[in-house]
């Protein structure tokens, strides 16, 4: 038998199947400003192509966002942040 016959017992075909990989939960929106994470939980971090430089997220609370982390903060979910920065410049 020479190198390019197959052994017998040895299967000439392989089928392999494996769960499509998961969506991912920190989204850029349409109008590419607004970052969405509706199915992510708090505390939660992701990463999102913006301007073609990747930016890690993370989902907060309400209470947990300064003005530090803002701009790395996905809202989604916060109903409200009603005088949240006020008195903060």
């Amino acid at each position: 038998m020479d190198d390019l016959t197959p052994a017998p017992d040895y299967p000439q075909a392989f089928t392999f199947s494996a769960p499509p990989p998961p969506a991912p939960k920190f989204l850029l929106a349409d109008n590419g400003i607004t970052v969405t994470c509706d199915d992510a939980a708090v505390g939660e971090t992701g990463v999102v192509n913006i301007g073609g430089s990747d930016v890690t997220f993370t989902k907060r609370t309400a209470a947990a966002i300064t003005t530090e982390n803002a701009a790395t903060t996905c809202t989604s979910g916060i109903t409200s942040m009603f005088r949240k920065f006020q008195n903060t410049v």
